[in-house]
């Protein structure tokens, strides 16, 4: 099935190399977006959560932020917990 995973990677365009990476050392991390409502009473504890954590704004608005985080599922998952209202 792997095999049939990368022959349909390699079928998309924007695709330069694919390499099956499970007999390597490799570091392995995820990336999430996570857009919340930021009224203002929220807004300095959002970031505060959010440069603890090392995540980026990537979008904002007068009522929202959008997140970029990266780490592993664990620290995605505290971010995420720690955001809830």
């Amino acid at each position: 099935i792997l095999e049939q995973i990368i022959k349909q990677l390699n079928k998309l365009i924007d695709v330069i190399k694919v390499a099956d990476l499970a007999e390597k050392e490799y570091v392995e991390r995820e990336m999430c977006l996570i857009k919340i409502n930021a009224p203002v009473e929220h807004r300095a504890e959002a970031l505060r959560i959010a440069d603890i954590f090392r995540a980026r704004v990537v979008d904002s608005s007068p009522r929202t932020y959008t997140f970029q985080v990266t780490g592993d599922e664990k620290k995605l998952e505290a971010f995420i917990e720690l955001l809830r209202p």
